[in-house]
């Protein structure tokens, strides 16, 4: 396992941010990965009070021990980079790791203007 991935990995709670209610949809799936492999995740949706009978919460800004979370961002770029820039800069989340698709050429950049770390996937 990548460095990286072992921190991220360390935290004691892990969020997602666009996890879905729907079971084809690949954000629930990883919110089901989390869930199967005995991880404390949190997910997090506008729209749903439960996701895979886990509590949801509606925002990255609700959680209530950033400093110890792990974020999974599966949203689109636009909704991305909102989320990024609250976990990291307002809440101090220490590891973000970035979906496919959940990134553009702005959130690549994000991090480099801050001196942060943020996993993405490389295309």
């Amino acid at each position: 396992m990548a460095p990286a991935t072992q921190e991220f990995f360390s935290s004691k709670t892990f969020a997602i941010a666009g996890a879905s209610k729907d079971p084809s949809k690949r954000w629930n799936k990883v919110v089901r990965w989390y869930k199967d492999n005995d991880l404390p995740a949190i997910p997090i949706n506008p729209k749903e009070s439960s996701i895979e009978d886990l509590p949801s919460i509606s925002s990255v800004s609700e959680l209530k021990d950033a400093k110890q979370t792990s974020l999974s961002v599966i949203t689109p770029p636009h909704v991305s980079l909102q989320i990024v820039k609250t976990g990291l800069l307002e809440l101090g989340i220490p590891w973000i790791w970035l979906q496919p698709g959940a990134e553009d050429k702005a959130l690549r950049e994000f991090p480099l203007t801050f001196s942060v770390a943020v996993h993405t996937h490389t295309r």
